[in-house]
């Protein structure tokens, strides 16, 4: 008998034998039948690393002598680094955002977004694409403004489609993460349905006569992902949609392709709905538009007279300077970072608006 097949009996033995074991009523056999598997499991890696052991070491032995040899190309290297780090940063805030891990917070709002509102706002006020200080991968704050100041009723020599192609990279990435948070529907669905598993909520959605509005839009996803699965994707996932989901559960229950979904999906998010978002953002922090608004907002609000306005000047001039570490965090930003941390800790996931990760829900 192979050692894949033993460790296949292993495997399908143990999960017969969890079904109904769990952390809180049995958790020293939880925590056994857990290690277990993590044995088996580092057992098919090890495999897998003999069998494939000439080209890992070359790799790693080619990867090392770059990486750690000194030399004049570790300049190189060092930009490597960041760049890949920046490359990472973005498109874990992307797939963190699809996914959720209960958080139910978007990171375009809390991070891409306040991004491309600051490049924006900072473009505005040098009327220039301003440089990043120490660059784009490692950045700290933005360079100042040259002497040349723009006449307060002269027209902005900086353009709306100048801003775009300067933060373009990292929405790309941000839309690519959202893309890949998108999987697992996609896969779970597809490997429970070739395990012989029926998604009978899919087949009571079919059958059932939807009188909501909700109840209508799902079918018709439903309906429309059997018929045209790539259209009917590429056209979900490029504008806010919060039942995409479904159409990724439907992908994979029908055994669409993999490259059908994810490519209408990495189109719609990454190339589409990112764009649109991104030029709405520039449009609506621009000089001339959040001018605009602050001047609305202070109208409206007497006692905002004034103050508005100088805490976007006050913001504005924070953009140029340097961070500087010996400066101790206010009461405001520390009780700004609780409040998010606990809204990270309690907010429900989009994949599921009824369940919140706090016990009293239980």
């Amino acid at each position: 008998v192979s050692t894949q097949s033993t460790w296949d009996f292993q495997i399908a033995f143990m999960e017969d034998k969890i079904e109904d074991i769990t952390l809180f009523r049995h958790p020293l056999l939880t925590i056994y039948y857990f290690g277990s598997l993590m044995i088996i499991y580092l057992g098919r890696l090890g495999q897998l690393i003999k069998r494939y052991a000439v080209p890992i070491f070359l790799f790693c032995a080619i990867f090392a002598l770059i990486v750690f040899t000194p030399g004049f190309h570790q300049k190189y290297v060092g930009t490597g680094k960041e760049i890949f780090k920046f490359m990472i940063y973005w498109v874990v805030l992307g797939i963190a955002s699809s996914v959720g891990f209960g958080t139910g917070l978007h990171t375009f709002v809390l991070y891409l977004g306040p991004w491309i509102a600051k490049f924006t706002l900072v473009s505005y006020e040098c009327d220039a694409i301003p440089n990043m200080i120490p660059n784009k991968w490692s950045f700290t704050h933005f360079a100042n403004c040259t002497s040349h100041t723009p006449s307060p009723n002269a027209e902005p020599s900086v353009s709306v489609l100048g801003i775009y192609f300067n933060v373009l990279f990292e929405a790309f990435l941000w839309g690519l993460g959202t893309a890949i948070g998108e999987l697992p529907p996609y896969l779970v669905a597809k490997f429970a349905k070739l395990a012989g598993d029926n998604e009978e909520e899919l087949e009571e959605l079919e059958r059932a006569e939807q009188i909501t509005l909700i109840g209508r839009l799902k079918k018709w996803l439903y309906l429309g992902v059997r018929k045209h699965a790539f259209i009917v994707v590429l056209l979900g996932a490029s504008i806010p949609n919060p039942l995409f989901d479904l159409a990724g559960v439907t992908c994979g229950y029908f055994l669409i392709p993999f490259h059908t979904f994810f490519f209408a999906t990495f189109i719609g998010k990454a190339i589409i709905k990112v764009s649109l978002q991104s030029v709405f953002m520039i449009l609506a922090f621009s000089k001339k538009h959040a001018e605009a608004i602050i001047l609305y907002v202070e109208s409206s609000f007497p006692f905002l007279k004034n103050s508005l306005s100088a805490f976007l000047d006050n913001w504005k001039k924070q953009f140029f300077s340097p961070p500087d570490e010996n400066v101790k965090q206010s009461w405001i930003a520390f009780g700004w970072e609780i409040f998010i941390t606990c809204l990270l800790y309690t907010s429900p996931s989009p994949r599921d608006a009824t369940l919140s990760r706090m016990p009293s829900s239980a």
